[in-house]
Formats: structure tokens, sequence, C-alpha cells
């Protein structure tokens, strides 16, 4: 090592309305308060979706952070209530 010190970059979810689960490359993330936070080293990322409700609500989930990674998906629920999806996330160190 030279003593540089590594710091690993800090992804942070914000979701909303009917939107029931996020998982990042294979592990659901925690929210609390509509806020979820993770370690992601650099690299890319699959980010899967799944939004369940009444036909008519909306959902959202938006990456803040880091700059890289920023991501939005927001939507309507059709009649079937349920929507899902996959989107690819890269994150530099």
């Amino acid at each position: 090592m030279d003593g540089r010190e590594v710091t690993v970059p800090v992804c942070e979810f914000s979701k909303s309305g009917a939107l029931r689960v996020v998982i990042v490359d294979e592990s659901e993330l925690s929210f609390v308060a509509g806020k979820a936070r993770r370690n992601c080293k650099s690299g890319h990322y699959a980010v899967h979706w799944f939004a369940r409700g009444n036909p008519g609500d909306a959902f959202g989930m938006t990456i803040t952070k880091p700059a890289s990674a920023e991501s939005e998906v927001k939507g309507t629920l059709d009649e079937t209530g349920k929507d899902a999806g996959l989107f690819w996330i890269k994150v530099k160190s």
C-alpha cells in the first residue's frame, strides 16, 4: 500500500409510491423513509425494480449519487397493477 486512502462511492436511492422492491446486483435494498444507501465499488451494476399497487398508482425511483450513476424511473401502473424493469448503472470512484 502506498498510504493513500481508498474511498468507496456511496450510491443513494430514493423511492416513492407503489415501488416495492429494488435489487442491485442480487442484493435487495432496505429503504427507510423512502431512502436507501449502498457502498458500490467502481463498476457496472444491474438495478432491478418491481412496483405493485392499484391501477393508476404512481411509482418512482431516483439514484442521486454518485453523479456517474444518476438515474430515474417513474411511471403509472396499468390495469394489471404491476410493473417491473431493469437498467444498468456505472459507478466511477
